[in-house]
């Protein structure tokens, strides 16, 4: 079939009570037997499900060397000033972390440009008038990220990820 799994030797995949329950006892040596291969599609998608468990409860580490962000970017390069900053998000990813922990070293992703201390946000305080106050003050530059889903991905990892590998042939293993 269209899943790689040769159904005339695929004795344990015939649905039946007593296969499931074959697998689940031997789940365990099932899993040593025929580990992921490393930087498998489920290496990928494990490590993905817990950042973006991370970005969703608010870890306050996430903004790390290497860490995929999305970014705004300015029209002025580097300077981060009301009227200079473009709409909507980018992705990124933080090349350089600065001492002070606010600033980084970002490559946006799509066009590969680097752009040198970025602040995590910019505090304007004129934002706003007497007759139209505005409701925050504080602009978020970066904000942490969670990679697209690997099979929409053919980039991720620089092509060393392999989407679906296993470790080893299971239909020829098990039959």
């Amino acid at each position: 079939g269209e899943d790689g799994v040769d159904p005339t030797k695929a004795a344990h995949l015939d649905c039946e009570t007593r296969t499931f329950e074959f697998l689940a006892r031997n789940h365990q040596s099932l899993k040593k037997r025929y580990p992921a291969l490393k930087g498998s599609t489920l290496d990928i998608a494990v490590a993905d499900g817990n950042r973006a468990n991370d970005v969703e409860n608010g870890t306050t580490d996430l903004l790390t060397k290497g860490s995929l962000v999305r970014a705004r970017k300015s029209r002025l390069g580097a300077e981060w000033v009301r009227g200079a900053i473009c709409e909507g998000w980018f992705a990124a990813k933080i090349s350089k972390v600065h001492k002070d922990g606010l600033h980084y070293d970002i490559k946006y992703i799509h066009s590969g440009k680097t752009v040198k201390k970025v602040p995590t946000f910019v505090d304007f305080n004129y934002c706003g008038s007497k007759d139209t106050p505005a409701d925050c003050v504080r602009c978020d530059i970066i904000v942490p990220s969670v990679p697209d889903p690997i099979v929409s991905d053919t980039c991720r990892e620089n092509g060393k990820h392999r989407i679906g590998s296993s470790g080893g042939c299971v239909s020829e293993r098990v039959a």
